[in-house]
Formats: structure tokens, C-alpha cells, sequence
């Protein structure tokens, strides 16, 4: 028996079902980008104003008394300085928190790596 040219029903449906799993595991990477940005974003906003932080304290012997926004400082303690980022949109961490004495936290578990 002659098999024509061309694919089966079955190897079309195979390669389909092959493509529809890869689009659904690529949907979900894609979904947490924005999240995922949002909190990197914050974590090096906080790191830097940190670092900023410990070099004015070096030079003048004090710590700044501001930060830009979206971050907030409180003292927490004479010799630490706490700095907490605030995202401009609503984000499941809520906020990000770094001391000069490198300790951090968040508004939710799982939120610094």
C-alpha cells in the first residue's frame, strides 16, 4: 500500500499537543518577569542607598537624614541606619527592608534570595 505525501492525523495532533505544553510552560516564565523585576529593581535601589548611606557616614560622620522615594530610613540604633523600599505598584512582597548592618526583610517570606 502507497503511502501518500504528507502528515498523519496523529503526527499532527502529537506535535500540537508538543506545542501547546511548551507555550503554557513559556506563559508561566513570562508571567513572573514583571514581578520578578519589581523586586530585583528593589533590591538594587536598597543596596546602593545603602552603600550611599555608609559612605556619607564615612565622610561626615553622620548618616543622612533622606532618601528619594519610594524608600523611607529610620534609625535602628545609633551606629545602623534602616532603609525600606516601597514598589509603586501593588506587589505580593510589599515592601523590601536592608539595614547598614546588612540585615534584610520583607513584607512576605521568600522575598530577598
Amino acid at each position: 500500500m502507497a503511502r501518500a505525501h504528507g502528515f498523519s492525523l496523529i503526527e499532527t495532533l502529537i506535535v500540537l499537543a508538543i506545542g501547546a505544553i511548551l507555550a503554557l510552560m513559556a506563559s508561566a516564565v513570562v508571567i513572573q518577569v514583571p514581578e520578578r523585576s519589581v523586586r530585583l529593581q528593589a533590591q538594587a535601589a536598597l543596596t546602593s542607598a545603602v552603600s550611599e548611606a555608609l559612605t556619607t557616614r564615612l565622610e561626615t560622620g553622620q548618616f543622612p537624614t533622606q532618601v528619594a522615594e519610594p524608600m523611607t530610613l529610620d534609625t535602628c540604633g545609633a551606629q545602623c541606619l534602616s532603609l525600606r523600599y516601597w514598589p509603586e505598584q501593588p506587589h505580593r512582597c510589599g515592601y523590601w527592608e536592608l539595614t547598614t548592618s546588612g540585615l534584610r526583610s520583607a513584607g512576605e517570606e521568600g522575598c530577598w534570595p
